[in-house]
Order: C-alpha cells, then structure tokens, then sequence
C-alpha cells in the first residue's frame, strides 16, 4: 500500500474518544465554596454598589456585608466586587502640601509636576484618594526624561562635555551621549541634547 493511500485511510479513521478526551473537551464544573457551609444561591449575592456608602467591596460572613459599613473582624470566607462602587475619600488634603511633600530630595519641580498631573489627578489628591507615595512614584518617572533645551546647543557650553587632549575640537560626553563618528564629539556641532546642562 503506497503512503498516499496509507494516509487517506488513515485521515478516514475516527477513533471513539476516551473518557478522559472527552473530559478536557467537557471538563466538570468546579465549585470553590467549601462543602459544609453549601452552596449559595446566586440571589443572595449582592448585585449592586451598597445603599449605604456606594461601595462595591462585599465580603461573606453570615450573609453579605459592605467592607466600608462593616469592616471584617476576621479573615472572610469569600469576596466579591460589584462593579461601580465608589472608591472611599480620605481626609481633604492640601494639594499644595502633598505636591511639596512628594517631590522633597527630587531633582523634580513642583511646577513640573503640577503641570503634568490632569484635573482628574488633583480631584484624586484632593480626596485623599492618592497618597504622597503614590504622587512620588509619578513624580520620579518624569525626572527620566529630560527636557531637551528649545534651542540646539554645542558640547563646548555643556557641563559634562570632557576636552580630549589629543585634539582641540574633539572630546566626549560624560552623561553617556554617544559620538556620530569614531574620534568623538566636535565642541562647535549644534544639536538638540537632552542631557545638555549649563556649567
């Protein structure tokens, strides 16, 4: 029988799947609710932010309690999130005095941050809903990228441009720019640098 043959019998062949085949095709539906305490019923699950607060956190304990109204005293069994909760509002914070606070032992502005926080930021810190942490951590992402001068500087008015002592022109870059040619950067070349820093 030549291989071509072989195979189209083959391919015609349908083996009868095995029981395990066809419980990866159909696999059991798995509970994750502890056999003692029963299933619950969907119904009893809340469907909607709380009455009382907005809050969408629920937790398990003798029915269903808001995380916001009722903290837990102890490890719930189960959790569930409603979609549309509010998130809770701290105490008002001066914007101002957080702004200050998160950019302490930064090379970054207040200003610089200010301008880069939208409205949506400032009405989160006004509520407390963003912490000082959380404002650093933003503020320290905009200090790794430097704002390139307006207008194309030279290496020889930057700080961290090293004069080779082989050439007159020619030297190198100590903040890591890299030469367009193999002897170096030339001190006169006009370019846009980011790392350019007045002496």
């Amino acid at each position: 029988m030549a291989f071509a043959e072989r195979l189209a019998e083959l391919k015609k062949h349908r083996k009868a799947p095995s029981r395990d085949r066809q419980n990866r095709q159909n696999p059991p539906s798995v509970s994750f609710v502890s056999p003692e305490r029963g299933a619950y019923p969907k119904n009893s699950e809340p469907t909607a932010p709380c009455p009382t607060c907005g809050g969408g956190d629920y937790y398990e304990a003798d029915g269903w309690h808001c995380t916001r109204c009722q903290p837990p005293t102890e490890a719930p069994s189960r959790w569930l999130v409603v979609p549309g909760g509010t998130v809770p509002d701290g105490a008002a914070q001066d914007v101002d005095a957080v702004l200050h606070r998160a950019v302490a032992g930064t090379p970054v502005a207040v200003e610089t941050l200010r301008a880069a926080l939208d409205d949506d930021d400032v009405v989160e810190i006004t509520h407390g809903r963003l912490s000082v942490a959380e404002v650093r951590a933003f503020a320290e992402t905009l200090d790794q990228w430097p704002v390139e001068p307006p207008e194309a500087v030279t290496c020889a008015t930057c700080t961290h441009y090293r004069r080779s002592e082989h050439h007159p022109h020619l030297g190198t870059c100590a903040a890591g720019v890299i030469p367009g040619g193999a002897a170096g950067l030339w001190d006169t070349d006009r370019r846009h640098c980011p790392h350019w820093r007045q002496p």
